[in-house]
């Protein structure tokens, strides 16, 4: 099986959504995620072409780099609930919200004061629950 590379985000500025691809920016800098849709081929009989690049112009503020880890997709600026399991007993010993990060070229969340990576976590679990562009509200201390 092929592993997957890592795929950036961004909210498109024409109110369609989120949308995940490749980066690209155009020469007035604008950012834009190319994501690759199935495309008629004109006609063509037999077209050797079934696949082509959609581009559309995204928030640059909200453009996020993104990574598989243990099966699941995270996002700079994912607002995750980290449950954090005794290696031993496996029992939850620290859980919390926290956001997706990338640092020292690894990503990771900030945890306390520290910055951990994600492979830096024994036997915890990662439950994406928004993002701080639309659910800021989520890491709001609870009063």
């Amino acid at each position: 099986m092929m592993r997957e590379i890592g795929k950036f985000r961004g909210k498109r500025l024409d109110g369609g959504g989120w949308i995940r691809g490749s980066l690209l920016q155009n020469e007035d800098m604008s950012v834009i995620v190319v994501e690759f849709e199935e495309i008629a081929c004109c006609g063509v009989a037999d077209c050797p072409y079934t696949h082509g690049a959609v581009g559309f112009e995204v928030d640059p503020k909200t453009v996020g780099y993104g990574i598989e880890y243990n099966g699941q997709w995270f996002y700079e600026d994912d607002i995750v609930h980290v449950k954090i399991n005794d290696c031993l007993t496996g029992q939850v010993i620290a859980s919390g919200k926290t956001v997706i990060g990338f640092q020292g070229c690894k990503f990771g969340v900030k945890w306390g004061r520290e910055f951990i990576a994600l492979d830096g976590f024994c036997n915890a679990t990662f439950e994406v629950i928004g993002n701080i562009h639309d659910n800021p509200e989520l890491l709001e201390v609870e009063k």
